[in-house]
């Protein structure tokens, strides 16, 4: 793992469970920390893009959340 990449250690959401902003949606590890990411917005988990145990750099779309606008 570089300074520039995080491991995707486990998901806390499956697709398709609602979510909202500032839930701890994963969990990441990096040479230095391990860290709970946060939604970062609220809707409907559709689409996870990088699985638990891959590594992905920190600019890298890992999921895609559907809004629910109201």
């Amino acid at each position: 793992m570089t300074s520039l990449s995080a491991g995707i250690l486990r998901w806390m959401k499956k697709v398709r469970d609602p979510v909202r902003r500032g839930e701890p949606l994963l969990e990441v590890e990096t040479d230095k920390v391990t860290v709970e990411i946060e939604a970062s917005d609220s809707g409907v988990l559709d689409e996870v893009r990088a699985k638990e145990g891959e590594v992905v750099g920190f600019n890298s779309v890992v999921a895609v959340i559907e809004r629910k606008d109201s």
